[in-house]
C-alpha cells in the first residue's frame, strides 16, 4: 500500500480492540490480508460480530504474514475457523481471552494430534502423540482463566515457548 507521499507500507499491526464501525470499514478497505503482521479482534457490545465480518472480508488462508493473533471475547462459533493454525507459518504468538474449553482443545490439537483425554478435571499422563509438533514456530502464548491441568498439558506439548502468560483457575 502506498500513502499520498508515495511511501510503501507493509507489516501492519492491526488492533480492532476499540474501533468505530466506519473506521473499521475504512481500515479494511485500505489494507490487504498479506500485509497483516499482528491482528487483534474483539467481539463486544461496542464491536458486535467484528471477527465474523473481518473473516468474511479477509479469508484466514490469506493471512500469510500473520505473526501475532489476539482474540478477545470471540464467539465460540468463530473459533473453528482457526482449526488449521499450523498453516500460519509465521505465527509466533497467540492470545485468547478468555480461554474456554473449545479454544484450549483447538490450541492443544494444533500442538499435537490428538489428546485422548480432553476432560480438564481428569489428569492423564497417557496422551497419544501421533503427529509431530505442528506449531514449531509458536513461541508466545497468552491464556486467561486456564485450569492448571490445561496449562500443564500445553507446556508438555510445546517445549519451544519463550513466553507463556497464563491466569490459572481452579
Amino acid at each position: 500500500m502506498w500513502d499520498s507521499n508515495g511511501v510503501k507500507y507493509n507489516g501492519y499491526l492491526i488492533n480492532f480492540k476499540s474501533i468505530v464501525k466506519r473506521h473499521f470499514d475504512l481500515v479494511c478497505r485500505l489494507i490487504r490480508s498479506d500485509q497483516i503482521d499482528s491482528l487483534t479482534l474483539l467481539d463486544s457490545n461496542d464491536t458486535p460480530g467484528q471477527s465474523k465480518l473481518f473473516r468474511s472480508l479477509f479469508p484466514i488462508g490469506q493471512w500469510i504474514h500473520l505473526r501475532a493473533l489476539t482474540l478477545i471475547n470471540i464467539d465460540q462459533n468463530f473459533l473453528p475457523a482457526f482449526a488449521h493454525l499450523h498453516k500460519f507459518e509465521c505465527l509466533v504468538s497467540i492470545a485468547i481471552h478468555p480461554i474456554c474449553q473449545f479454544s484450549f482443545e483447538l490450541i492443544a490439537a494444533e500442538l499435537k494430534h490428538p489428546i485422548v483425554n480432553s476432560d480438564p478435571n481428569e489428569y492423564s499422563d497417557h496422551e497419544t502423540l501421533i503427529s509431530p509438533i505442528q506449531l514449531s514456530c509458536l513461541y508466545y502464548l497468552t491464556l486467561t482463566q486456564c485450569p492448571f491441568v490445561w496449562f500443564y498439558r500445553i507446556l508438555r506439548l510445546e517445549p519451544n515457548f519463550i513466553s507463556v502468560n497464563v491466569s490459572i483457575t481452579r
